[in-house]
């Protein structure tokens, strides 16, 4: 590490050092999924791992993990446990957005957005950019 100011000696503090390596997901989501389930005393979905949830009678809320990234539907009593477990285990985390007809949110490439009649709305450009035509005529069938 000649000429950049870092002696042989000296010990490197590394913030974020999984971005990037294939096996950070697997890291970043077994790392909230354990938080969730033992902090906050969630349940597993039998149907998602992905999919938690808890309604006791101190709070209620539903949560979906994707890798590093949480979104969740959760009462104000929720919200202010899982904030203040993310800050005791030092969590880092971006600033909470809430839905509203005015704020949609992008989360694991979608955007969700909430009508004014209520409904809410999912879209997927990217995705959509995916998708091709099909020529039954071209498809080719061996058995």
């Amino acid at each position: 590490m000649q000429g950049n100011g870092i002696g042989k000696d000296s010990i490197l503090k590394v913030v974020k050092p999984l971005y990037g390596v294939p096996e950070a997901g697997n890291h970043w989501f077994t790392t909230y999924h354990a938080h969730h389930t033992k902090e906050l005393k969630m349940n597993q979905s039998t149907y998602d791992p992905c999919l938690l949830w808890s309604n006791t009678r101190d709070y209620f809320g539903i949560v979906g993990l994707q890798t590093d990234d949480t979104l969740f539907l959760a009462d104000t009593a929720f919200a202010t446990a899982e904030q203040e477990h993310l800050e005791k285990a030092h969590f880092l985390a971006k600033e909470r957005e809430q839905l509203t007809t005015n704020q949609p949110i992008k989360f694991n490439g979608c955007v969700i957005q909430l009508s004014q009649e209520g409904s809410i709305i999912l879209t997927q450009e990217r995705q959509c950019k995916n998708l091709n035509t099909v020529d039954p005529m071209k498809a080719i069938s061996t058995t």
